[in-house]
């Protein structure tokens, strides 16, 4: 007789085991549980792939036409082309035109030096988009991968990001929202990954680089901070040091090569927005807003994850990825009572709920898993169909039509003289605009009284050939919504009451209205 020995008994053991966890066989092929597990991962795989071709098609329709460039974009394109001139942040009145911005400076150079050097700053903006958006989407995968979450699963959950607003919008749009979360997740994700030294300080350079790259990006060295304090609280003071020193260096730095025009701008700057709220029902109805437009269907995804953090919370088993997500939460609810603030800036709160969810795979019972999965696959194609639209990129592949121009800069003379609020149109048509952003003149005009007394003599005296507004100033009269717009938010009171008396509606194009001098005899006709 052949004896068995130990190590027999459990290569018998480990072989039992692992027949146990694979799919039933049958003599036809596999059995229904496999076939469940392999329709369950495919259809998962098919959605993320289709999710991911469609942006795909759309980037390629529009990577050089005006498609998704609004003011906002106006304005980086402005910040970039001056910074090809030799100028990073312009002087917040030069005579001629303003300047003023809260952007901070990394995708300004990023974005002006790969326009400098392709000769074409729209491209530029619209290639940085889609390469950060393509960073963001390996990151996702590669921390839900690492946190032991199946492939197929991970895809689908990073593919969420292509099918709503906000996520389409900075995967399409010039925002450079996206750079800044990319930094700040993999900051979190080095410290929850090793407890070395030299994780610690790449995750502080990651946050300052981060914070140089948007004002707000700060729930990533708070949420490290906060973990630090309750888990290792000796390595706090090296990561504080070592963040403070980092930003120190490089917010030193460009405020040194911008001769203090960094402080003008953005300190100066940075709450412009911020004068107080409004009523709660306008409140309640702007942030509905804000949610619908940026998530959608997918804002499901944030529920599920907070409840994940909560039950994390009352097992006493928070993760960085727990605390992140919290974070993020306080700093956006702080950052939409500045009334310029919009869907962009549910990115994180989007980012981190995908991690939250994903990461808490290996953790949930079966049913839970499959029920969570299926709830995502049902919001992420609702999504898709709202917000997606890939025939139409296709046609506009096929039929090369798109313009670079946008609609109100269509039938306007190159050769004029425009003062727009949208900064794109002059752009568009060769020109520097004459306002980089229509936000922050509200702020600088209060700020420095003699330079809007400046504009309004110039407005007095006709300067300009057309204005181009969002909306009409006389309906400020009739309307509070646009009362408050030009009131409070885009030019001030003094500025849109110039333009109302020495200027006139002449045509609507592309949305906006074409003013021209009222001493003038109409030139161009209105348009339905």
């Amino acid at each position: 007789m052949s004896s068995v020995g130990p190590s027999d008994t459990r290569r018998s053991e480990s072989t039992v085991a692992a027949r146990r966890k694979m799919p039933s066989v049958s003599r036809g092929g596999i059995g229904v549980e496999g076939a469940a597990r392999l329709a369950f991962s495919g259809t998962c795989l098919v959605v993320a792939a289709l999710a991911v071709v469609s942006w795909i098609l759309v980037a390629a329709a529009h990577v050089g036409d005006s498609y998704g460039v609004d003011h906002v974009s106006g304005a980086w394109l402005a910040l970039a082309q001056r910074l090809g001139e030799g100028t990073l942040y312009p002087p917040l009145y030069d005579g001629e035109s303003f300047g003023g911005t809260r952007f901070m400076p990394i995708p300004i150079v990023l974005h002006g030096g790969l326009g400098y050097l392709i000769g074409d700053y729209l491209v530029a903006g619209k290639l940085i988009a889609y390469g950060m958006m393509a960073a963001l989407l390996l990151v996702v995968v590669l921390v839900l991968r690492r946190e032991r979450c199946p492939f197929p699963v991970a895809a689908l959950l990073a593919a969420t990001l292509l099918v709503t607003g906000t996520g389409l919008g900075a995967a399409t749009w010039i925002r450079h929202d996206t750079l800044p979360v990319v930094l700040q997740l993999l900051a979190v994700a080095c410290v929850a990954w090793s407890a070395s030294r030299r994780a610690l300080l790449g995750a502080a350079a990651l946050c300052a680089l981060a914070l140089a790259a948007k004002l707000s990006a700060i729930w990533a060295p708070l949420a490290i901070g906060l973990w630090l304090l309750v888990r290792d609280r000796s390595r706090l003071p090296a990561f504080a040091v070592a963040f403070l020193g980092f930003a120190v260096a490089v917010l030193g730095a460009f405020e040194a090569i911008t001769r203090g025009r960094l402080t003008d701008n953005v300190v100066g700057l940075a709450f412009a927005g911020s004068r107080g709220l409004d009523s709660f029902d306008r409140e309640q109805t702007r942030l509905r807003l804000i949610f619908g437009d940026g998530l959608g269907p997918v804002r499901v995804l944030v529920v599920l994850a907070l409840v994940v953090v909560a039950a994390a919370m009352w097992r006493r088993r928070m993760t960085l990825y727990h605390v992140s997500l919290v974070v993020s939460l306080l700093v956006l609810a702080v950052v939409l009572t500045d009334r310029g603030a919009w869907s962009n800036h549910l990115l994180d709160l989007q980012v981190l709920s995908i991690v939250v969810l994903g990461a808490a795979w290996g953790a949930l019972a079966p049913l839970l898993r499959t029920g969570g999965v299926l709830l995502v696959l049902a919001a992420t194609i609702m999504a898709y169909a709202e917000r997606v639209q890939p025939l139409r990129a296709a046609r506009a592949l096929v039929e090369a039509d798109s313009s670079r121009l946008p609609g109100a800069a269509r039938g306007l003379d190159p050769r004029m003289r425009l003062l727009s609020e949208d900064a794109y149109v002059p752009i568009s048509l060769g020109q520097r605009p004459v306002v980089l952003d229509p936000f922050m003149l509200w702020s600088i005009t209060k700020r420095y009284p003699a330079d809007r007394d400046d504009l309004v003599r110039r407005l007095d005296a006709r300067e300009f050939d057309a204005i181009v507004l969002f909306d009409r100033p006389e309906a400020r009269r009739t309307s509070s919504d646009v009362r408050l717009w030009y009131d409070r938010h885009h030019f001030g009171r003094e500025i849109v009451d110039a333009i109302e008396r020495n200027y006139r509606a002449a045509s609507k194009s592309g949305g906006k209205w074409i003013y021209e001098r009222r001493s003038e005899r109409r030139t161009v006709g209105w348009s339905r």
